[in-house]
């Protein structure tokens, strides 16, 4: 994983710096570090961040796939969970309300070149 790949993806994901620091228990200069042009990505966190990336495709994928993006005229809503409780009623309890508002995003973008108009709305 190049250090632009690794900034791109943990930017998409919602994930901060200090949030990849917390998780990967490293201190956050090293995350940092692992971003600049030259540097490179540790094997253990290309690995951590990859399979997250690949968890929300897989989410994205799902939901797309059980949408009726076929229904011409009706916008597809979404519905933001704000609160950990939330996330956990809708099922997404292993993700952060940040991380879910990531997925919003991508979902949205996913529906809108699909010709689908999208509300956003929080829960």
């Amino acid at each position: 994983m190049t250090p632009a790949q690794f900034r791109v993806y943990r930017q998409a994901l919602g994930l901060s710096n200090r949030a990849c620091a917390d998780e990967l228990h490293v201190n956050l200069r090293s995350v940092q570090l692992w971003q600049k042009p030259d540097a490179s990505v540790p094997p253990f966190a290309a690995a951590w961040l990859t399979k997250k990336w690949e968890i929300m495709l897989k989410r994205v994928e799902t939901a797309l796939d059980v949408s009726d993006l076929d229904i011409v005229g009706t916008p597809v809503k979404l519905t933001l969970s704000r609160t950990p409780s939330q996330l956990e009623a809708s099922g997404l309890k292993d993700l952060s309300p940040v991380e879910a508002a990531a997925m919003a995003g991508i979902l949205a973008v996913s529906c809108e070149l699909a010709g689908r108009d999208v509300q956003i709305e929080y829960a």
